[in-house]
């Protein structure tokens, strides 16, 4: 019996002392054990109301930390003399980017040696990749930057803006795992021969990569999201670090500058081995014009995924409240 049931009971006991009925003893015990259990009762329902309620605010809560956006987005002042210039430079960009993608990859399916070689199918998984990180583009970054975007709420905007996040890093995987297939064909055949058994394996790594970024840095609330202010995505209004004093954007950075540099010096190492074989004139394969031009794509495209990142991660923090300024830097990444 608990403490509340035996103080109801003493009560009873002293009254039915003072009438000395027994009768009433157990009437009035009956009544006074009934109206506590309904006061118990009552009281349970309050308490299953109060756990409701909290979950109800906890869930609204983290509702709001995924949609709240007041106060924490940059506003460029000025930013609405811009918008028709940048939407079109956007657009002119985007649509020949698409069509470049599009028709590159339908060739090279249609190409019957591109099935022997397995440069090209990384190349095809490429262009795809390269399509889906411009959807949100195409239906985020264009009509928000049209306008302020009253059309998409503030959680839809982070949804759709999840392909950015998977083809950005999805695509500088596969960047690294082109080099290295490259630079193994005149360094380490072995690998080479390994890549052209099992292409689409060894491609799909990069989607792995890009998919778990993309999924932890959802996880951690590290939300990214296309500000129509500043006319570029970031990852304003999320919080992204990882544990105390570790920032997930600054790993991410460093991670992938280390595989353009890995990339590079790769790179380097096959120009010099091709300069040093053709100084000593060895008899041994040389190597043809395709391969060499191979190799000089690559090179570039390392550079240029060099100046992306830095321009994201980097200019963009010191250049971002002058918008004609920030918009190149902003657009190398965005585009």
């Amino acid at each position: 019996m608990t403490h509340g049931s035996e103080a109801v009971v003493s009560s009873y006991l002293a009254q039915v002392t003072f009438r000395g009925d027994p009768f009433f003893l157990v009437e009035d015990f009956h009544d006074g054990m009934l109206r506590q259990n309904q006061c118990c009762m009552k009281l349970g329902l309050i308490r299953e109301h109060a756990i409701s309620v909290a979950l109800v605010m906890s869930t609204t809560t983290a509702y709001d930390d995924f949609a709240n956006i007041d106060g924490c987005l940059n506003v460029i002042p000025g930013i609405s003399h811009y918008r028709v210039g940048f939407g079109i430079v956007f657009a002119a960009v985007i649509a020949t980017a698409l069509f470049l993608l599009i028709l590159v990859t339908a060739i090279l399916f249609r190409f019957k040696h591109s099935k022997k070689q397995p440069i090209y199918g990384l190349l095809n998984l490429l262009n795809i990749t390269q399509v889906i990180y411009l959807i949100p583009s195409v239906i985020v970054m264009l009509p928000c930057t049209f306008s302020s975007c009253p059309f998409y709420s503030n959680p839809a905007i982070v949804l759709l803006s999840l392909p950015d996040t998977f083809g950005f890093y999805a695509s500088s995987t596969l960047n690294c795992l082109i080099a290295i297939e490259r630079i193994s064909m005149f360094l380490f055949t072995p690998l080479h021969y390994f890549v052209e058994r099992h292409t689409i394996a060894y491609g799909s790594i990069s989607w792995i990569i890009g998919l778990l970024v993309m999924f932890l840095t959802t996880f951690i609330g590290c939300y990214k999201r296309f500000n129509p202010y500043s006319i570029a995505f970031s990852y304003e209004c999320g919080s992204c670090d990882l544990f105390k004093n570790v920032n997930l954007l600054t790993m991410l950075m460093w991670i992938t500058q280390v595989m353009v540099i890995v990339m590079l010096i790769g790179y380097i190492v096959v120009v010099g081995s091709m300069k040093l074989k053709s100084s000593l004139r060895t008899k041994k394969r040389r190597f043809t014009r395709q391969e060499a031009g191979l190799l000089l794509q690559g090179g570039l495209i390392c550079l240029c995924q060099w100046m992306v990142i830095v321009f994201f991660f980097d200019i963009r923090t010191i250049l971002e409240d002058e918008p004609v300024v920030s918009f190149y830097g902003f657009s190398a990444f965005d585009i």
